[in-house]
């Protein structure tokens, strides 16, 4: 019995990983050299950054424009592993000239800063995502790494098992957690040190950042996840605080906004969360922040917190001591 095999280290890309509703990923999307086996890293990645998305559209959570950025960040990646590839076999030509090659890139892999650069092109950690977002951590791979206080260590891809993104809060009172408790299927862990870091189910970082960039968190939530406040569950004297009110008061200050919100056909008023409270009075005033506040659509986010009925005067937002809000369960 004979058995005769064809191998080519040719390199093809397809123009776009999604056509409606077919989409491609691993060797369907792109083919070359399988030196170092990149092209199985390359196709499980590929996976991890589509699965999470399209999960997320099938459940309704998020429109079907979340498909389009699969094809936005994946291809990039593979157009730089198949021109690392190209000049991996161009090395292997047993030929004077590339034999001259070999001998020069040898000296260069003496250097530490070379074999880290090469080191991040073949395992792919050196991939990052354009988000649009200038902080250098934004867009990167996170990678598995120790999260939580010290007393309570545990691993970031285990609290990643069940496909929720994480939020590792570093700020002081948990404040970047009060911010990102009005959406869905986001896990807040505390962090010894910052930044802080919104991670999403794929280990792409979102958003860094301190407690100080409220809209930057904020609009990463927005683009990546899912508001509650559409599923939340409206039990009788619940209150929904939108967004706006929150950035209402980092604008004019959170013991200034009083507000009232529409629960149930009747008007109340109340306190926010004593977490919430302290975020956004510690922020900036609105002179050192963007100043579209006005225009944010106050149903993609809000707090819920258990009114009282006879609490129907008190201020939104208030530093004068008296009874607080608890929060009610809004996880669904």
């Amino acid at each position: 019995m004979e058995q005769a095999n064809r191998f080519t280290d040719s390199a093809r890309l397809v123009d776009t990983y999604r056509r409606d509703r077919v989409l491609l990923a691993g060797d369907a999307a792109h083919i070359h050299s399988p030196l170092g086996g990149q092209g199985l890293s390359l196709g499980l990645v590929d996976a991890a950054n589509l699965g999470w998305k399209l999960a997320a559209v099938i459940r309704g959570d998020k429109p079907d424009s979340l498909l389009d950025s699969y094809t936005s960040e994946r291809r990039p990646v593979a157009e730089a592993v198949l021109a690392n590839t190209l000049a991996q076999v161009a090395l292997t030509r047993p030929d004077p000239q590339s034999s001259a090659m070999r001998q020069l890139f040898a000296k260069l892999m003496e250097i530490d800063a070379v074999n880290d650069h090469l080191d991040g092109l073949t395992t792919g950690l050196a991939t990052r995502y354009d988000l649009g977002a200038e902080r250098d951590l934004v867009g990167r791979l996170t990678g598995d790494r120790p999260v939580g206080r010290a007393a309570a260590r545990t691993s970031l891809f285990a609290e990643m098992a069940e496909g929720e993104g994480i939020l590792l809060d570093a700020s002081p009172d948990g404040h970047a957690a009060a911010l990102a408790a009005g959406f869905t299927r986001v896990r807040c862990l505390p962090a010894d040190a910052g930044p802080s870091m919104l991670i999403r189910p794929d280990g792409c970082i979102a958003w860094a950042g301190d407690v100080g960039d409220v809209e930057g968190l904020v609009d990463a939530l927005e683009r990546w996840f899912a508001s509650a406040a559409p599923r939340a569950r409206r039990l009788p004297g619940t209150v929904m605080l939108g967004r706006a009110v929150v950035l209402r008061a980092v604008a004019i200050g959170a013991a200034n906004v009083a507000d009232d919100v529409t629960t149930g056909g009747q008007n109340v008023t109340g306190r926010l969360p004593g977490s919430v409270v302290a975020a956004v009075a510690s922020l900036p005033h609105p002179s050192q922040t963007r100043r579209r506040n006005a225009q944010l659509n106050a149903a993609r986010w809000s707090e819920t917190v258990e009114a009282s009925p006879a609490s129907s005067s008190r201020p939104i937002c208030s530093t004068r001591p008296g009874r607080s809000w608890s929060r009610s369960a809004s996880r669904t």
